[in-house]
């Protein structure tokens, strides 16, 4: 049985980011695309078998922005910005260099995009 087959039979009908996953894993190997994505392979392994435990809004978020060009609206520019520059952004940790850093450091805690659990 392959990885969509998989999502199926778990999930019935998948969420987009689900299916989008389990394409990916049946593309090249789950290994591979969970490095691709940021996560571990038996994190992806649960996610497509539907026994995570947890929230799924993260992984959501976490295989939407690399596998995908979508868009969300940063509060601080008023316009569209990928998800992917969003999720980095606001995780940036390093020296603050100019005034974007600044703004995102401020602001970014409490922005509706943010789902890390690191809102003020």
């Amino acid at each position: 049985m392959n990885n969509v087959e998989k999502a199926v039979a778990a999930w019935g009908i998948p969420p987009r980011y689900i299916m989008l996953l389990a394409e990916q894993c049946d593309r090249s190997s789950q290994r591979r695309v969970a490095e691709q994505a940021g996560l571990s392979s038996a994190y992806v392994s649960k996610l497509i078998n539907r026994c995570y435990e947890a929230s799924y809004d993260e992984a959501e978020r976490m295989i939407l922005a690399r596998f995908t060009g979508d868009k969300v609206t940063c509060p601080i520019f008023g316009a569209q910005i990928a998800l992917r520059t969003c999720i980095r952004q606001r995780r940036y940790d390093g020296p603050v260099v100019n005034l974007v850093h600044r703004q995102w450091r401020a602001h970014c805690p409490n922005c509706p995009n943010n789902i890390d659990g690191d809102r003020k």
